[in-house]
């Protein structure tokens, strides 16, 4: 993509220490400058016109607690500048996700921090601001105090902003609410969605559904299943939520804008009566790993490693006897990094971690009653919006697939024995014997149904690209690295490297497009290019495999945040007469 400087750079006079993250719009550093710290963010002279201006606006509207405030911006380098930059103060903390994956908290301590939050988000509508793109990955929890602090309102907008996308406004799928999900199914062409306040405090009853279950509220596809299904009560999920908080967590989840809060300052209040009625339940850790204290049936006596080893062989060849029956499919939010739970604990090193996972599918397996089972931007990048009007397929409501987790430590001993067991109990029950926290899912999209080719598409590919139908080009994530990158659903705006026609070998040439999260693969469709500084044209291409052909891409790995995964930083696209 954009050639962005590397730490050890002088821009502006701070001098950048550390990349801490890059998206569509901009990367950002952690920076020095006479002693203090700041957070620098660098963004592309080519977005800065739309998306950087917009930014900057907002930013210079903000001068409130718990916001990164604008310390200063300008252009670099100061001859033939290529980037704006913009200079916040530097927040030395974590996300919300891991503050509640490392800290295992209570009942209060996640309603005070959403209460902190709310305030924020109060005092910004306040200020005629919109964030649109509140979620974990943009909510920090400081390392000294827990300061809650709102940040990238790189998406945040405001009633007399100029337009600068069509349809709906960019943000992240699954934080989306039900007013904009009506608005993309039933729009008609030239409508543009508003985002009102109460989208902000949607998201966040999204946010404070994870926190509560470790999982998301929906399980279905973002495009549907807000719409329709209740969501399952936080305290159905987590029989650890107070009931009067779960309550709270629905009403701010309902379907209708007449049945949730009229605004932050209302659920502030909220937050502030269930706390004043709180007993102490609201004090125990949402999650707890089990111990002498927490087993609620006799505890059996620790085996020793062969003993494990031969149990779990028993019960292997007991699962190939009698194979499972299998279920309805269920939808399952994104699995874990390997050994962490949604409310992780850090574990020893590698041999301990091997022993842990097979005594504790023993230990679950013996008697060892758990709480029934129940998606940044992530740090190094992910699917970004483009900074003009995108040009969508015809929007489909897909269906959800199951998907079983079967990553398991790789020690070879263990893996053996592991290996047949895992289809009996499976990795996520491996994680509830560890944490006794609610299975880990991922919410699994199908693979896109058909649609047609944005008009002219065909023509344009053709004329523009020198992209006949079935021609492929290489497209660059992150021409920086030749590793995996972490993605996420939603929209991409993506460099395209093209072979053939006059603009063969050129960089500056972007396609937007949409991409989702299958199964096991990443699938892509891009029906917008941009060539430059010029005029956006419709096209019509579609990750593919480079080694096997066929619809999208393998995912490597899962991604460090709920809602990423990782692929190739480099892949490939082909023209097409129609998306099948």
């Amino acid at each position: 993509m954009f050639e962005f400087p590397l730490p050890g750079v002088n821009v502006g006079g701070y001098l950048l220490e550390a990349r801490l993250g890059t998206g569509g719009q901009g990367s950002v550093y952690r920076a020095r400058r006479e002693g203090g710290v700041f957070a620098v963010k660098l963004i592309p002279l080519a977005l800065a016109r739309t998306w950087g201006q917009r930014e900057l606006e907002v930013m210079a509207r903000l001068k409130l607690p718990g916001i990164a405030a604008l310390e200063g911006h300008g252009h670099w380098p100061a001859v033939a500048p290529r980037f704006l930059f913009l200079v916040t103060r530097y927040v030395e903390g974590r996300t919300v996700y891991a503050w509640a994956r490392e800290t295992n908290p209570s009942a209060r301590d996640v309603v005070e921090k959403g209460r902190a939050l709310v305030g924020v988000l109060g005092a910004v509508h306040g200020a005629g601001v919109v964030h649109r793109d509140v979620k974990g990955d943009n909510v920090l929890v400081g390392e000294e105090g827990g300061e809650v602090v709102l940040v990238d309102f790189g998406a945040a907008s405001y009633a007399s902003a100029p337009r600068l996308t069509e349809f709906l406004p960019p943000g992240t799928p699954r934080y989306r609410s039900p007013e904009a999900m009506r608005f993309l199914l039933g729009h008609s062409r030239g409508e543009r969605y508003e985002s009102p306040p109460g989208d902000d405090l949607w998201a966040f009853g999204v946010l404070l559904y994870w926190l509560l279950t470790g999982n998301w509220p929906f399980e279905g596809t973002e495009w549907g299943a807000v719409l329709h299904p209740e969501p399952e009560p936080p305290r159905a999920r987590n029989p650890r939520v107070p009931a009067a908080l779960s309550a709270l967590c629905l009403r701010l989840l309902a379907k209708t804008p007449e049945e949730r809060f009229a605004d932050a300052e209302a659920v502030g209040e909220a937050l502030e009566a269930a706390l004043a009625g709180a007993g102490a339940d609201w004090e125990v850790p949402l999650c707890d790993a089990h111990g002498p204290d927490t087993a609620t049936t006799h505890e059996v006596a620790p085996l020793d490693t062969d003993e494990a080893l031969a149990r779990l062989e028993r019960l292997a060849a007991h699962a190939e006897h009698h194979p499972p029956v299998r279920g309805r499919p269920v939808a399952r939010e994104e699995a874990l990094v390997p050994g962490r739970s949604p409310r992780g604990w850090r574990w020893g090193l590698g041999g301990v971690l091997v022993l842990g996972m097979a005594l504790g599918v023993l230990q679950c397996l013996s008697g060892q009653e758990m709480a029934p089972p129940g998606r940044p931007m992530d740090a190094e990048g992910g699917a970004v919006s483009s900074p003009e009007e995108f040009i969508p397929a015809p929007v489909v409501v897909p269906t959800m697939l199951g998907k079983e987790d079967t990553r398991l430590n790789k020690d070879t001993k263990m893996k053996k024995a592991l290996g047949r067991t895992a289809r009996v109990v499976g990795a996520g029950l491996v994680c509830q014997a560890l944490t006794g926290c609610p299975a880990p899912q991922r919410q699994v999209m199908a693979t896109p149904e058909p649609a047609e080719c944005p008009a002219g598409a065909i023509e344009a590919m053709a004329k523009e690209l020198a992209l006949p139908v079935g021609e492929k080009a290489l497209v660059m994530f992150d021409s920086r690295q030749v590793n995996n990158i972490p993605v996420r659903e939603g929209l991409a705006h993506v460099e395209i490297d093209l072979r053939h026609g006059r603009w063969a070998g050129n960089t500056g040439i972007f396609i937007s497009g949409m991409l989702t999260v299958g199964r096991d693969r990443v699938y892509g469709r891009f029906t917008q290019a941009r060539i430059r500084d010029g005029e956006p044209f419709p096209v019509c291409l579609e990750l593919t495999d480079k080694f096997k052909g066929g619809r999208g891409v393998v995912i490597r790995e899962p991604g460090r945040s709920p809602d990423t995964v990782l692929i190739y930083s480099s892949e490939y696209v082909v023209a097409v007469k129609q998306f099948k």
